[in-house]
């Protein structure tokens, strides 16, 4: 069987290289999304206590969101903290 040379390996688009390669959140991006969203802290309040620019915590939430718009189910009726754990499962079984 002929194997793929390295240029030809290397001319997928990056979007999907970096698709197949993305990584789920980290345990910080949990604790983020869980003081603003579900602890109901200001974005500032977060950044406070997790020691991070106030900036960096929009982007958290907002890839936390996105994370839970893939994984999770779209009208699942579950609670916000329900979903988290879900989403912390899905998560967890992708790092193994």
């Amino acid at each position: 069987m002929p194997r793929a040379s390295s240029a030809e390996v290397c001319s997928l688009p990056a979007f999907v290289m970096a698709t197949n390669l993305r990584l789920p959140p980290s345990g910080r991006d949990f604790e983020v999304f869980e003081a603003v969203i579900l602890g109901g802290k200001t974005t500032r309040e977060a950044a406070q206590t997790l020691r991070l620019a106030q900036t960096r915590i929009c982007q958290i939430v907002e890839r936390m969101r996105q994370w839970h718009a893939e994984v999770l189910p779209a009208q699942s009726g579950h609670s916000p903290e329900r979903l988290q754990q879900l989403a912390k499962s899905v998560a967890a079984g992708r790092l193994d």
